[in-house]
């Protein structure tokens, strides 16, 4: 590593962390498809079985590359223009926690809580890792918070202290007696949980122009608007019943049902600040999935169709349409708007990697869905190797490929002689 980094820099190990991560991903999920086109190659890899493979995809999709981009937002907003160490360490102490934690989850080290499937000593390395990013971001914050105006220096310290506190809730949550992993008094998410989870991500939405200082290209009304209906929204939410509720109540449809409101909002909002040359064909794409994202929750959710889709792959895909479609527009957007020097601007915005992602993620999401259809009225197509599943299995491999040739571009291109992470 060199000896100063600058911010430039910095967001550029940001970045090659977050795409190596995405990379992972990818050919996890592409090794993954095989298994599920050829199931009888898994004797091949002994105890590795799909399940640990599928554990390994999941967390390093979360923790990896929907992760590391925010580090790069926050070091933005926390640390002072040129960052030595800190910024760097965060980033690689968070990697080689995440690193740590795959070797342990290949290996059955899992709790068997999605998502947080730490066990034993494990449980505490994730954490570890957040330890070290909260001091990071306090100690930068420490030498650059007199340039922030009084208000805005309060916000941030509040931000911090909840920063702080993440890793102790992270490592309490992930305790095993803490909750079963299968909830005997819970069907599912409601209309309720799904609503409040669905707000959390459009605060990120609504800040993440403000957090990186996007120009205004023009101000009005719609700015403030956006954020009082937010508000609005979270009084409605908190009204809600938030006990043992099942999705076919009325109240829990509507609840969800109200989410259209964001679409428009977030569109026109957005359109208010001037973006990055190269970074509208995902601002469009960000846009898109967004609608088929709300198009394909609200009919899932509806009585009749949740109670057969919900084991099926049309909740596979529904998932791909909200991870690799419009999350992954998201984070591609937060590197190139945090890519001040332009270093690797080109290389996210080129139009062939873009079609490889997109194309491939359509093409899978398709795929899948029909595939779901099937199996709501097929149930044993799960369970069978029958033509319709071979055939769906095989274009999601293909189409698996042509995403994580796009993410090996993406992470090649950033790799320029005499750059070092």
């Amino acid at each position: 590593m060199q000896a100063h980094v600058s911010t430039p820099a910095l967001q550029l190990t940001v970045a090659r962390h977050s795409l190596a991560w995405l990379l992972v991903g990818s050919l996890v999920g592409l090794g993954m498809s095989l298994l599920l086109l050829r199931p009888e190659w898994g004797v091949l890899l002994g105890p590795l079985t799909y399940g640990r493979w599928a554990t390994v995809h999941l967390n390093v999709q979360l923790y990896g590359w929907c992760s590391v981009p925010l580090l790069g937002l926050l070091f933005r907003w926390y640390l002072p223009a040129h960052d030595e160490r800190g910024g760097p360490l965060a980033v690689q102490t968070w990697s080689g926690a995440l690193l740590f934690s795959v070797v342990a989850w290949l290996a059955g080290e899992v709790s068997g809580k999605p998502f947080m499937e730490w066990r034993g000593l494990t449980r505490w390395i994730m954490p570890a890792a957040m330890v070290v990013l909260a001091g990071v971001l306090i100690a930068g914050y420490a030498r650059r918070m007199r340039t922030d105006a009084v208000l805005l220096r309060g916000l941030k310290f509040i931000s911090l202290l909840m920063l702080a506190a993440v890793p102790f809730v992270m490592a309490w949550a992930a305790d095993p007696g803490l909750y079963p992993v299968i909830n005997p008094d819970s069907g599912g998410a409601t209309g309720g949980s799904l609503l409040g989870s669905t707000l959390g991500i459009v605060i990120l939405f609504l800040i993440f122009p403000w957090m990186v200082n996007l120009p205004v290209r023009r101000r009005s009304a719609w700015l403030a608007g956006a954020w009082v209906l937010l508000a609005a929204h979270y009084g409605w939410f908190f009204a809600l019943d938030h006990g043992h509720r099942s999705h076919h109540e009325q109240s829990q449809i509507v609840a969800l049902f109200s989410l259209v409101l964001w679409w428009p909002v977030l569109v026109v909002y957005l359109r208010h600040f001037t973006w990055p040359a190269g970074s509208q064909r995902w601002l469009f794409a960000f846009a898109g999935w967004g609608a088929l994202l709300l198009i394909t929750a609200l009919y899932t959710f509806l009585p009749g169709i949740l109670d057969r889709w919900k084991f099926t792959n049309a909740l596979v895909a529904h998932t791909h349409i909200a991870m690799a479609g419009m999350l992954t527009c998201y984070l591609v957007l937060l590197l190139v708007v945090l890519d001040q020097s332009g270093r690797h601007r080109d290389v996210l915005t080129n139009a062939v990697s873009f079609g490889l992602w997109h194309g491939g993620t359509y093409g899978m999401c398709g795929v899948l869905l029909w595939l779901g259809l099937l199996e709501a009225d097929q149930p044993g197509l799960v369970f069978s190797s029958a033509p319709a599943a071979q055939i769906a299995y095989l274009a999601r491999t293909l189409f698996g490929a042509g995403m994580t040739w796009a993410a090996y571009r993406w992470w090649s291109g950033l790799r320029t002689p005499g750059d070092q992470t």
